[in-house]
């Protein structure tokens, strides 16, 4: 009886997680505001560029400082720079930022 108990818990939880993968699936975070359904996958964080590189960008706001990698596939309309105001949409699994906007 343990054992499959056990089982079940381990099916539940393996099926929560390929259905949470599944849910990020579709959700780029390249777009401000996030899109409804992207709100698990995708975190916007507003605030100054503490530093920036070609690929990694540190923005610090209020309540929290995010380290941010910037791939080819990060949307930046315009060059940042430190002490730019910027609203970034990122991954919040990969810390990958998707949108780097100067406010």
């Amino acid at each position: 009886m343990k054992k499959l108990i056990g089982f079940v818990l381990l099916f539940v939880l393996c099926a929560g997680c390929a259905w949470a993968q599944d849910q990020c699936a579709n959700c780029k975070c390249t777009e401000y505001p996030v899109p409804d359904g992207c709100e698990k996958c995708c975190g916007v964080i507003r605030g100054k560029v503490t530093a920036a590189s070609a690929s990694h960008v540190a923005v610090a706001s209020d309540k929290e400082t995010q380290d941010l990698q910037i791939t080819q596939n990060t949307v930046i309309p315009r060059k940042i720079q430190q002490g730019d105001s910027v609203t970034v949409v990122y991954n919040k699994g990969t810390k990958e930022a998707g949108l780097v906007k100067v406010d």
